[in-house]
């Protein structure tokens, strides 16, 4: 008969969100798409993000994580290609933000009115994650390989039968990762409102969230 050992549950409830909530390469990705684009914009990679942790986690929990993790060739590539493509995102959030906004002259005035127009905007931002994209990108992020390892080894015995165990797992993980972009990404959105009316501090914006994201895939690379 399937049971549930719910003080474990509720430890391995903390663990889940305290190990979402803390920045890392998702976090990252989201504070910067919806500072630029608003927190509607994060949401597919809420989902992508969802999606990947519940595969990992799957994978994990038939002992397939654990065989590619430990196989350091595998692993480097996985790295190399998520970081390439957090890297590139960041890199086009840079780029954009090096000139004068586009199409604005003359006073700085017109240039702040310019800054807010939707045309100037989808040329800083960078590109939109995709869910695909997002949930491909997990199976590169060291953070949520360490979090799904330690999940299914330490909480195996959080219900029975395993199957009920690690559908917990990928419902309670999947469900914090999601509180926890949406909470972070309201914060980029918040930021990039209070600065959408300046130029001059909305391309700063843009250029050091652009580098945070570079940073992040930089660390990926070389933790």
């Amino acid at each position: 008969m399937p049971s549930i050992d719910l003080p474990q549950l509720l430890a391995f409830l903390w663990f889940a969100w305290v190990g979402s909530v803390t920045p890392g390469p998702n976090i990252a990705l989201a504070v910067a798409v919806s500072a630029a684009h608003g927190q509607r914009a994060v949401r597919p990679h809420m989902a992508g993000v969802a999606l990947g942790v519940t595969a990992m986690m799957t994978l994990c929990a038939a002992g397939i994580g654990a065989a590619l993790a430990a196989r350091p060739t595998t692993s480097a590539v996985l790295q190399a290609a998520g970081a390439a493509w957090l890297a590139w995102m960041g890199l086009r959030m840079m780029w954009a933000a090096r000139g004068p906004v586009a199409g604005a002259k003359g006073s700085d005035a017109d240039m702040d009115a310019a800054a807010t127009t939707p045309a100037t905007t989808a040329r800083r931002a960078p590109g939109r994650p995709t869910v695909l994209g997002s949930a491909a990108f997990q199976f590169s992020n060291p953070k949520a390989w360490m979090l799904s390892l330690a999940t299914v080894t330490a909480y195996a015995d959080l219900a029975r039968p395993a199957w009920l165990a690690v559908a917990l797992m990928c419902l309670v993980f999947a469900a914090c990762a999601v509180v926890a972009l949406a909470l972070w990404s309201a914060g980029g959105d918040a930021l990039g409102r209070a600065l959408a009316g300046n130029a001059a501090r909305r391309r700063l914006l843009d250029a050091s969230l652009g580098a945070s994201l570079v940073a992040t895939a930089a660390w990926v690379v070389l933790r």
